[in-house]
């Protein structure tokens, strides 16, 4: 089953509240952002349990095995780097009882009252024999009579196409036919309401405006960097820093690949053509309209940078509803009341929204 990343999460905290009896499985090619949607998955848990889901300085979540009771615990395994003993657990002998013992992994919860999300990624580069061993704590929660995992914490696994060519295995068929697999799939739209959110490049959020086709250009037979939502977020911390032009053209083709770059920058490149976003907001039923599509865009896009308060707002909207095409008008107004809400309680955007009752923002 395809799905864009909304749908799928959905799909997957339905499951994890009402199936007890098989474990959601995300599919999909690298960087589209399997493991971000298991945070956001992880995070929603933690908030319906009333508890905190810990994170670091940078927002991400840390590896809670034991969590406190307004915690929420949280552990991410590659399944790749490990092997089928480090699960399974190494044979020891009690001298006391002469019996045969495993010593099984410390970062596994134990807390019989405790909560959490165990994540098992790059569960398809795992061996047949790791498959094997992963299954039985994946489906029947225990690992042989030596462990059993707390009843308040669900699994969710995900793992790369065999074609892929990212060192994915064949899932073994007993192991898949216990999964709900579900593959994730790219969507531009929802790609760009979170990036708007998010401070990505402005250059970046009008080239997939324009171009969404360069979202996710991956080829499993292509070496080398490809556009995928994960590059283009690196591509935007890396712009962010102003770097040289000299080298920004190699380094855009080792994170996106050649065609995309090329693209890309050739795009950025008729910024030059644009009013300043500060001549806009000066006077916008003056300032100088971009007549090309791709400059329509980036104007756009310029302006959601520039727009502070509810005049910048309302002068910002003014320009763009002198444009050809309504469209415009209706991207600026999602995009700007996507990455800040308030906007959304000014009288622009209720006397804006009334006018245009038959668009849905």
């Amino acid at each position: 089953m395809k799905l864009k990343a909304t749908d799928l999460v959905e799909v997957i905290l339905h499951n994890l509240r009402h199936c007890a009896h098989s474990v959601p499985f995300i599919k999909g090619s690298p960087a589209i952002g399997k493991s971000a949607l298991v945070v956001d998955i992880a995070q929603t848990l933690a908030d319906e349990s009333k508890l905190k889901l810990v994170r670091n300085d940078k927002g991400k979540p840390t590896v809670n095995i034991n969590p406190k009771k307004n915690e929420f615990g949280f552990i991410d395994y590659r399944v790749a780097l490990f092997e089928p003993i480090d699960f399974s657990g190494l044979p020891w002998i009690d001298i006391k009882t002469g019996t045969q013992k495993r010593a099984l992994l410390d970062n596994l919860p134990r807390d019989e009252n405790s909560t959490g999300l165990l994540f098992l990624d790059e569960v398809a580069q795992a061996s047949p024999a790791l498959q094997n061993t992963i299954r039985q704590l994946t489906f029947e929660g225990r690992i042989g009579t030596d462990y059993e995992l707390p009843q308040g914490w669900d699994i969710v696994l995900a793992g790369n196409h065999s074609t892929d060519r990212a060192g994915a295995q064949r899932i073994l068929t007993h192991f898949q036919s216990a999964c709900l697999t579900l593959e994730l799939v790219p969507d531009p739209k929802e790609w760009l309401n979170w990036a708007y959110q998010n401070d990505i490049d402005a250059d970046i959020l009008a080239f997939i405006s324009f171009q969404p086709q360069f979202l996710h250009q991956f080829d499993p037979k292509q070496e080398g960097g490809f556009a995928a939502p994960r590059t283009w977020h690196q591509v935007s911390e890396y712009l962010s820093g102003n770097p040289s032009q000299k080298t920004l053209q190699p380094v855009l083709e080792a994170y996106l690949g050649e065609v995309c770059a090329r693209e890309f920058q050739t795009f950025c490149a008729f910024q030059n053509d644009l009013e300043s976003p500060k001549k806009i907001l000066s006077d916008p039923k003056k300032a100088k309209l971009p007549e090309r599509t791709e400059l329509q865009y980036a104007s756009v896009a310029s302006l959601l940078s520039a727009v502070k308060n509810s005049s910048d707002f309302d002068n910002a909207l003014t320009y763009v509803n002198r444009f050809d095409a309504k469209e415009y008008a209706v991207l600026f107004v999602k995009a700007l009341t996507t990455k800040e809400k308030s906007f959304k309680k000014t009288k622009v955007f209720i006397d804006w929204h009334i006018k245009n009752q038959d668009i849905l923002v």
